[in-house]
């Protein structure tokens, strides 16, 4: 049966209407709407003028509810992880124009320029402001992760256009560090740390070639120990725990060379938060940080074997709470809170990190319940939960972070690609523990909370792109 579209003459709704049907009744405001077969429209004579004013009322009334609906599902959408997130990357993108053109990257300037077009293209369309293009649905999704990959591009354009004018004369090292590797066959480059523990290269003028070239001498001279490698990217260590990661991008190629840490017998800590996990399988190791409520492991020596066995004892042990387990990462949470996060670096060293959570809440005596429920609710309370603070005061403490990282930025500094990689790794974990508060149930002091940390992070963005610019 062939549907004909018209509108109600009573208060403007779409109405569907089969082929030859004479009437029909509007479901929004329940008038009679005769139809004429020819024309198949809608025909209506209307001499009673209260009527009239009843059909304009419900047509606005059907108008207001329409816009209230899409204001509503707008505001859902910008709550949700996605919406946040989208914003977050507006900023930052905002701030890295500013870098760009300041330092006369224009561009890089231009392509996060065009990171916040599409970011914003993605958010109009989440939100429901923008329904088609040129016709047709379009996912936000798209224009989200072309977005995020133009980070790519922009951080080349910055890093090349500033490199490419120092051309400075590569002087190698003289230390036994920077006689653990080959110096490359490069005339130009930058030392940029040199010490007995750290060495950090830059080369430019680099050809893939030549980059690939010098990774084979790297495993000639024994850097093949718990490799990893991409097309532009070779990570690994020597017999002696020395561990090497170069990075080949456009024409430059970066080197770093990380001495072992001195390992010695290892006493395991007596916390609370360390008696909570067996022993490692290994007597060495370094106590990065020991607290009453957190814990920083390095394990040498700690093979594919050793590391899956040591995270089946510590599933074992009670940490099998939203665990998560991969060859190379494990972590979880038992009964009382406690976290562990375990990490298998290169060179074979396990890395364990354990916090403690929230302690739990004292059971109430028969002594304390025997008072009446009106005088239990008589001293008011600050009306903020703990976890909802803990998201919030994250979360600024993030921005504090990267606000602080972009006010000391410098564009010929290779490492800025990989700090941001871990501010975006922390923005996750800030997002995870924002998101997981029911945001339905704020009450008006988290409600005040909240916007005096939205307002203090806006005015911090606000100061840091004048600073920069």
């Amino acid at each position: 049966m062939k549907l004909v579209k018209m509108t109600c003459p009573y208060c403007g709704a779409a109405l569907e209407v089969e082929e030859g049907q004479k009437t029909v009744v509007c479901q929004y405001c329940g008038q009679t709407v005769q139809i004429d077969e020819e024309k198949n429209e809608n025909v209506v004579t209307i001499k009673d003028e209260a009527k009239i004013k009843e059909a304009d009322l419900k047509a606005k009334q059907y108008e207001d509810s329409k816009k209230a609906e899409e204001k509503k599902q707008k505001k859902a959408f910008i709550k949700t992880k996605t919406g946040k997130f989208i914003i977050v990357l507006i900023v930052l993108d905002f701030l890295g124009a500013l870098v760009a053109f300041n330092d006369s990257h224009i561009s890089a300037g231009i392509v996060a320029l065009l990171q916040i077009a599409l970011a914003l293209t993605a958010l109009l369309i989440g939100n429901g402001s923008i329904e088609n293009i040129k016709g047709k649905k379009v996912p936000y999704a798209i224009f989200l992760v072309i977005s995020c990959i133009l980070f790519i591009p922009y951080m080349r354009l910055t890093n090349t256009s500033s490199h490419s004018s120092s051309k400075e004369k590569l002087v190698w090292p003289s230390t036994e560090l920077a006689s653990r590797i080959p110096q490359p066959d490069a005339k130009y480059g930058d030392v940029i740390v040199s010490s007995d523990k750290n060495l950090d290269v830059d080369v430019e003028k680099f050809s893939e070639k030549k980059y690939q070239a010098y990774v084979d001498e790297c495993k000639e001279k024994g850097f093949t120990v718990d490799s990893d490698t991409s097309t532009d990217y070779y990570k690994a260590a020597d017999s002696d725990g020395y561990v090497l990661l170069v990075m080949y991008t456009g024409d430059e190629m970066s080197i770093s060379l990380d001495a072992p840490k001195d390992y010695k017998e290892l006493t395991w800590p007596v916390s609370a938060v360390a008696a909570s996990l067996p022993a490692p399988p290994v007597n060495r190791g370094a106590v990065v940080k020991d607290t009453s409520d957190e814990l920083q492991v390095l394990i040498p020596d700690i093979d594919n074997d050793a590391f899956s066995q040591y995270t089946a004892s510590v599933l074992a042990a009670g940490f099998n709470n939203d665990y998560k387990n991969s060859e190379t990462h494990f972590e979880g949470t038992n009964a009382d809170g406690i976290k562990v996060t375990i990490w298998k670096e290169t060179g074979n060293i396990m890395d364990i990190q354990v916090k403690a959570g929230e302690a739990p809440a004292p059971i109430a005596t028969p002594e304390q319940t025997a008072e009446p429920a009106q005088e239990a609710t008589a001293t008011p309370t600050s009306g903020i939960r703990p976890e909802f603070k803990e998201a919030m005061d994250s979360y600024k403490a993030f921005f504090d972070s990267y606000c602080a990282f972009m006010k000391s930025y410098d564009a010929s500094d290779a490492t800025m690609l990989a700090k941001y990689t871990q501010f975006m790794s922390q923005y996750a974990d800030t997002m995870e523990k924002l998101d997981a508060v029911d945001e339905s149930t704020l009450s008006p002091e988290e409600d005040d909370y909240y916007l005096q940390t939205m307002a203090a992070i806006n005015q911090e963005l606000l100061e840091t792109g004048q600073a920069i610019n």
